[in-house]
């Protein structure tokens, strides 16, 4: 509970998604991120250069820029589906683990029930056994007592 409020406190742009957001790439902005390419505008042509190798330099210019922001935003999208696919598989994983020590816990917890019952049942029988071994001794002393007794009133007669 404390590490969630903790990351929480953090915020998205120090822990990233373990703030409890998942942003995808164009979506984030604003708080230091990286601003929505659909927003971003190519630097318009004002006007043709004058020279032929200043237009083949811009037109070898363009492609490479063009393609530079193409393989950037590639990135951005395979480092974004495999955080989501790392985040689903933490999830499902953290879920399987609550449900097998959950089982586990259950199993384990009733089995050692049984077993304190067991004991606790074994140690009655126990008891009771001892309470009817000081009964039969008890009742062999009051037995050998009276015919002691009785043996004695006979003896004085």
């Amino acid at each position: 509970g404390m590490a969630i409020v903790g990351l929480r406190m953090a915020g998205q742009r120090r822990v990233g998604f373990l703030a409890g957001r998942l942003v995808h790439p164009d979506e984030v902005g604003g708080e230091g991120g990286r601003a929505d390419s659909s927003r971003r505008t190519l630097p318009a042509i004002e006007e043709e250069p004058e020279d032929a190798a200043s237009i083949l330099d811009s037109e070898a210019n363009a492609p490479l820029a063009i393609s530079d922001e193409i393989l950037e935003r590639a990135k951005m999208e395979k480092k974004f589906d495999r955080t989501v696919h790392v985040v689903r598989i933490a999830f499902v994983l953290g879920g399987l683990a609550v449900i097998v020590s959950s089982i586990l816990f259950y199993v384990k917890g009733a089995g050692a029930f049984k077993q304190s019952l067991d004991s606790v049942h074994g140690g009655l029988d126990l008891v009771q056994q001892t309470a009817r071994k000081a009964i039969d001794i008890t009742d062999n002393a009051i037995r050998d007592k009276n015919a002691l007794l009785g043996d004695l009133n006979r003896t004085k007669t």
